[in-house]
């Protein structure tokens, strides 16, 4: 049973409904979540931005429950379109998403200092990308389901490096 309580005037302003899984505090088009409002689920997860028709959807921020951050575009009460996912554990993808899945462009910052930049399918690297690793090891190429496939140049740690210092003698 949900109960509704009214947190300012009824001219289509802010509310706050109980759901079976949370609490609800925003906008509302009848019944419904719609406009701007906060959602806190029960687990502690909560939802600020855009909601239509019941979803999320437009830009919002969801912190998960375990500390993980997503702040970007949402589609459907999904991640979709532009995006920046700061995991807890330190890695940071910033780029686009489609269906709740990284997904075209972007780049991945690896907590261990890795990176890379390039295309997603389906949360995994696809198509072309650059990935540096923190010892210095750079691979540019071809990558199919997260693995480097086709195409690519590898150029170890330390001839990255040497070509660094020689670089401005090139030029």
């Amino acid at each position: 049973m949900s109960q509704t309580m009214q947190v300012m005037e009824d001219d289509g302003s802010f509310k706050e409904k109980s759901f079976s899984n949370g609490v609800y505090i925003g906008k509302f088009r009848g019944e419904i979540p719609h406009g701007i409002g906060k959602y806190t689920w029960t687990n502690g997860t909560i939802y600020e931005g855009d909601w239509v028709d019941g979803k999320m959807t437009g830009k919002g921020v969801y912190r998960f429950a375990n500390g993980d951050v997503y702040i970007g575009n949402w589609k459907n009460d999904k991640m979709d379109g532009r995006g920046i996912m700061n995991w807890v554990n330190g890695d940071v993808f910033n780029g686009c998403w489609s269906n709740g899945h990284r997904h075209g462009y972007g780049v991945y910052r690896f907590s261990n200092g890795n990176v890379y930049a390039g295309n997603f399918k389906n949360d995994k690297m696809d198509g072309r990308g650059i990935m540096n690793w923190s010892n210095g090891t750079m691979y540019e190429g071809d990558w199919v389901d997260g693995q480097m496939i086709g195409n690519g140049l590898m150029i170890p740690g330390f001839l990255c490096a040497f070509l660094k210092t020689i670089r401005p003698i090139i030029i």
